[in-house]
């Protein structure tokens, strides 16, 4: 089976390495950086193609004809300009970007050229989803929370982070309205106007704030009374972010620098690419479910061969895109990565190929979640 992986960043990186483990998979890595391409195939040896995809629609749908699969992983602001060219192509498309775009538009389209569309196939979402929508389909809770956040492996550095994905689209987290379940009704919230204390065995107490990953499960998981995404971060992170959203860094608004108008975020994002480290990072993940007893699902991830994000963001798209190879997921349209998780044959199959690269989901103890604004408690979110 062909696969074609467009963009030969960290993960993509990442993700040929792991594909060209597979025996059944023949890989080839398209990228319009043609130093980012000789590194790959100098260590992986498959084949690159240098091309920029985002050129011309005409251009994606030729380049990926004769392709079993195409797994893209652009970066967001760019991700869903891919979609429709490689579905007009008929190849089934798992990607990974977290883009604005609703990839549920697309399903009669990808049902038409009898193909899989598989969108957010990375962390979070992604991970988060195929999770939350096994407990969802297995338990009928009434309440889920995912926490989810890429840190620095140490409370070090400016904000108790590392350089390890893409700095707009970490800026993005802080900028757009979280969208989440509430009392069984859809509401939006500035990320930074609720602040949590989450404390999680082992790692001690963290903060947590809401942020708008939820996406297609706003529309699948629709019996919930409560579904929320809450980013976690090492305590002292969100006062920092609040300040720079204060005075205006943390913002969409042009200023104007020198006579020319630049967007105050991307000031802030070459700021944080330049001062950020690029140490050692590790990926915490607890999905809790509630009904009459808690459950908890819980990953804690330390970087084996590079950086926890880039591993488990890869390590996620590889094993949905091996099911696929392998038969396990027959489905066909867009598909979001909890309707995986609905089936449990497809979630285990992906659970242990995760497991199998030394990434271990694993039920847990339920954890404290506690709503906090300034130094005030307001009680366990879990009685609201």
């Amino acid at each position: 089976m062909k696969l074609a992986v467009v963009g030969a960043g960290n993960v993509g990186l990442k993700l040929a390495e792991a594909a060209c483990d597979s025996r059944s998979l023949e890989v080839t890595v398209i990228d319009k950086n043609e130093r980012r391409l000789k590194s790959i195939r100098r260590n992986q040896g498959v084949e690159t193609v240098q091309l920029d995809v985002l050129s011309h629609p005409s251009i994606v749908e030729a380049s990926v004809k004769g392709f079993d699969i195409v797994c893209s992983l652009l970066p967001g602001a760019v991700g869903d300009r891919i979609w429709a060219p490689v579905i007009n192509a008929g190849v089934n498309l798992v990607d990974v970007s977290f883009t604005k775009a609703n990839p549920l538009l697309l399903h009669k389209k990808a049902l038409e050229k009898n193909i899989i569309f598989i969108p957010d196939s990375g962390v979070a979402p992604g991970l988060s989803n195929i999770i939350a929508g096994r407990i969802y389909s297995s338990d009928n809770p009434r309440k889920i929370k995912i926490m989810v956040g890429g840190i620095s492996a140490e409370n070090t550095g400016l904000l108790g982070l590392s350089a390890t994905w893409n700095i707009q689209d970490l800026i993005e987290e802080y900028l757009r309205p979280a969208r989440l379940i509430r009392n069984s009704r859809l509401i939006s919230v500035n990320p930074l106007d609720e602040i949590y204390l989450v404390s999680i065995p082992g790692l001690g107490e963290l903060e947590a704030f809401p942020t708008d990953g939820l996406r297609t499960m706003l529309h699948t998981l629709t019996s919930l009374e409560e579904l929320v995404e809450l980013t976690l971060r090492y305590k002292g992170h969100c006062e920092k972010m609040r300040f720079l959203r204060d005075i205006g860094l943390l913002s969409d608004k042009d200023i104007n620098v020198d006579g020319k108008h630049v967007k105050s975020s991307s000031i802030l994002a070459e700021l944080l690419r330049l001062s950020l480290p690029t140490t050692k990072d590790k990926l915490v993940m607890v999905i809790q479910a509630e009904n009459s007893v808690k459950r908890a699902f819980r990953l804690i991830h330390h970087g084996i061969r590079g950086t926890a994000m880039a591993e488990v963001t890869a390590y996620t798209a590889m094993s949905i895109i091996e099911a696929l190879a392998a038969g396990v997921i027959d489905l066909k349209g867009v598909v979001p990565p909890e309707v995986l998780g609905f089936k449990r044959e497809i979630y285990d199959y992906i659970v242990r190929r995760l497991s199998d690269r030394g990434i271990k989901v694993e039920e847990a103890d339920p954890v404290d979640v506690h709503l906090s604004v300034g130094d005030c408690w307001l009680g366990e979110i879990n009685n609201r």
